[in-house]
Order: structure tokens, then sequence, then C-alpha cells
């Protein structure tokens, strides 16, 4: 005979990335991708990349690494992060 979970026992919110867990040791290189509908100006030496801090509720570039140089050609930004997290160009 099987029996049915209440629905509050089948349905569990899992948030990803777990905000327990979402640092690493070792910086990971990554390229941020910047769309062609974005305009950028010919000065691109102010650029900033952030990851989201759950517990402070904001954007945070402390843990942003690398050159941080934006090839206009491929629209791309190399950097590292040692936190796994929504990031964004601020």
């Amino acid at each position: 005979m099987r029996t049915e979970l209440p629905l509050d026992e089948r349905l569990k919110n899992i948030p990803f990335p777990d905000p327990t867990l979402n640092t690493v040791d070792s910086p990971i290189e990554q390229n941020y991708y910047l769309p062609e509908r974005i305009y950028t100006s010919d000065d691109v030496t102010n650029v900033k990349l952030g990851v989201w801090d759950y517990e402070a509720k904001k954007w945070c570039t402390e843990f942003i690494g690398g050159s941080l140089q934006f090839n206009k050609e491929t629209r791309q930004i190399p950097f590292t992060t040692t936190r796994f997290a929504p990031i964004a160009m601020l």
C-alpha cells in the first residue's frame, strides 16, 4: 500500500546557490560577456563587477579579482572570483 506524503513534504525549496557554501579557496577564472545592445563609451578603464552578498543584501566587489580589462572586439571582461553567486557589471 502506497502512502502519499503531504504537499509540504513533497515540495521543498532548495536555494541555489547554497548561501552557506558559496566561497572557494582558490579564485576561479571566468569571463563576463557584455551583450551588443549595451552601449559602452571609449573609456572603459572603470569597469566594475560585483557579486551578490546574500547576508548584506548588496553587490560586493571584494570577491572579484583579475585584470577586469574590457575587450571591445570580443565584448568580454576576464575576471576571477572566490564566491559563487549572481555576478553583475556595476
